[in-house]
């Protein structure tokens, strides 16, 4: 796959910045500085602040009114683990998928990419998955928009160190592991027999040394307040940082002697990295590997004495990698830094994107296509126009001839068109009363006549009404006794006939019967009629009184042809 051909967006918080690239290579590059302070109050806005800024650095790219850009930028709200896999492929895709979406819900979009040159089905993987929360990408959705670029995708800048953290790591043996030192974090990659072994990001950069050169500047700025004499112009944290990195020999910047104030308040910084990249190599290595060397890589890699500061806390070798010396951290697209990565690389990083910008997708596709079936029907209308100009002369003189046939059908279309207008009429007529018309169940006169039908004999314990697809019913359960004239079966029989005798009755199914002991306890004779009974179940279905316009539910315009001439 070609290198990046187009725009580059990167967003953080003291810079906005816009990389025209063409063939992997940066073409043409425009930045702004902004308030680092004003961070938060950019978002509780919804980046409306950053409108204007956009705008003006994409206007000084010439001839391009709307533009498709990937976007980098800071977030301090991105989700994302690293997963191993046996095997790699769509299978761990979706593992990798399924198991973040237990962390951030369903919500939130989820993006997954392999890491490191794990391109094979078969082989193991590390897989990263990561996402942002829906608001977030909504307001820089929004932004980009409103500024005239389609975002292609939109790619957290941590989670884009991880990516070239794992690619950098993958070109050394065993012996080697990596630092990718970041902005806002650090990486600790290692790879065993060409494999991935170990990434393991940390939310630590060199924004925290350079932090601690904002402190001093700003402390001594309030000692000097007034001072216009000693008072000089100093450079910007970062580009103190790039100049002078870690101030172990003495050396002054805007007359302020730097190892004595900035080395102090670096210290919990350094000591934070070299532990943590010990613990990691500790517990993430171990004796896996016979680790030897540990190169510095990305942005952090030009920091003056930084393989010092880390390599005291570790019995490594520590060394920028190879190809450090060139690189340009302090130069919008510059060599090391995490927007040249993406452009030069040849394996597109996918990023994500809100809920809304798949509907705006599609909704461009239809366009697309309407567009396209519109050219196409006027290319077959062109060619039809010619047919149709040659052949109307013809047609006309046919048309003469056959005058009194076309009054006939002039007639007969107004007529078709009344009978598809009665036709419609009769047949909302037939859905209204196919809505409205339900059948009655005559429940009335067999309820209010059973316990007539029942007499002594029949002892009901349970009446229920319902109704199913065969029609409506009520299930009667009880039990039949006997006296000195009449037997508990004769007095069930009686009571069957009465009910089926009821105009209301459709049929009875009698179910099971039962013999039911009902003596006391006084009594032995068994022979006696009212010390047994018969215990039975039955279901009576009743019959269901039409609606006097159930005639017209028998309408169907679908099957009638109302049309016929």
């Amino acid at each position: 796959m070609p290198a990046i051909n187009g725009f580059v967006i990167s967003l953080t918080p003291s810079k906005l910045s816009v990389i025209y690239a063409r063939r992997g290579r940066v073409q043409q590059t425009e930045s702004i500085s902004l308030d680092y302070d004003q961070w938060a109050d950019h978002w509780n806005d919804g980046l409306m602040r950053l409108d204007q800024p956009l705008r003006q650095l994409l206007s000084r790219f010439r001839g391009r009114k709307r533009m498709s850009a990937t976007l980098l930028y800071q977030s301090n709200t991105c989700t994302k683990q690293i997963y191993p896999f046996d095997q790699g492929g769509a299978f761990a895709r979706d593992a990798a998928r399924s198991k973040l979406r237990e962390c951030v819900g369903l919500t939130d979009p989820v993006s997954v990419c392999a890491l490191g040159d794990q391109a094979g089905t078969s082989q193991s993987c590390m897989m990263l998955a990561y996402s942002d929360r829906e608001d977030i990408l909504r307001s820089l959705y929004a932004w980009l928009n409103r500024c005239g670029v389609d975002p292609i995708g939109m790619i957290p800048l941590s989670v884009a160190s991880i990516i070239f953290a794992a690619k950098d790591a993958s070109r050394f043996d065993s012996q080697t592991a990596i630092l990718y030192l970041g902005a806002e974090n650090s990486i600790i990659a290692h790879c065993e027999q060409g494999d991935l072994s170990l990434v393991r990001p940390a939310d630590i950069g060199y924004s925290k040394l350079s932090e601690s050169y904002r402190q001093v500047f700003s402390e001594q700025g309030e000692k000097k307040d007034g001072d216009s004499e000693s008072s000089q112009v100093a450079p910007t944290p970062v580009e103190c940082l790039f100049e002078y990195g870690v101030p172990f020999k003495p050396v002054e910047c805007a007359g302020i002697e730097l190892r004595s104030t900035v080395l102090p308040c670096m210290a919990p910084a350094l000591q934070r990295i070299g532990i943590d990249i010990k613990q990691t190599i500790r517990f993430g290595i171990g004796s896996k590997g016979d680790l030897r060397n540990l190169y510095i890589c990305g942005p952090g890699a030009t920091i003056p004495s930084i393989t010092k500061a880390i390599g005291e806390h570790l019995d490594l070798h520590v060394q920028p990698v190879p190809g450090a010396e060139s690189y340009q951290p302090l130069t919008e697209g510059g060599s090391g830094t995490v927007e040249s990565q993406l452009i030069e690389t040849v394996i597109p990083t996918p990023g994500i994107l809100p809920s809304i910008a798949g509907d705006e997708q599609v909704r461009k596709s239809l366009k697309t296509a309407l567009v396209a079936g519109g050219a196409v029907a006027l290319i077959a209308m062109g060619a039809e126009y010619t047919h149709s100009t040659i052949t109307q002369q013809r047609m006309d003189e046919q048309a003469q001839n056959a005058a009194p046939l076309v009054q006939r059908v002039a007639q007969f279309e107004q007529t078709r068109d009344e009978a598809r207008e009665i036709a419609s009429m009769l047949g909302g007529l037939a859905d209204l009363v196919s809505e409205q018309n339900r059948s009655t169940p005559q429940w009335i006169s067999p309820l209010a006549q059973l316990s007539e039908y029942a007499g002594e004999e029949i002892r009901i314990q349970e009446i229920r009404g319902d109704h199913a697809d065969a029609g409506f019913f009520i299930d009667i359960k009880g039990y039949a006794v006997g006296t000195k004239d009449i037997a508990p079966g004769q007095a069930l029989d009686r009571f069957v006939d009465s009910l089926r005798q009821n105009t209301s009755t459709e049929s009875i199914k009698l179910g099971a019967t039962s013999r039911l002991d009902l003596s006391t306890g006084m009594s032995e004779d068994q022979s006696d009629p009212a010390a047994w009974g018969l215990q039975f179940s039955m279901r009576v279905m009743i019959k269901a009184q039409e609606s006097p316009y159930s005639g017209f539910a028998q309408v169907s315009p679908e099957q009638t042809d109302w049309i016929a001439p």
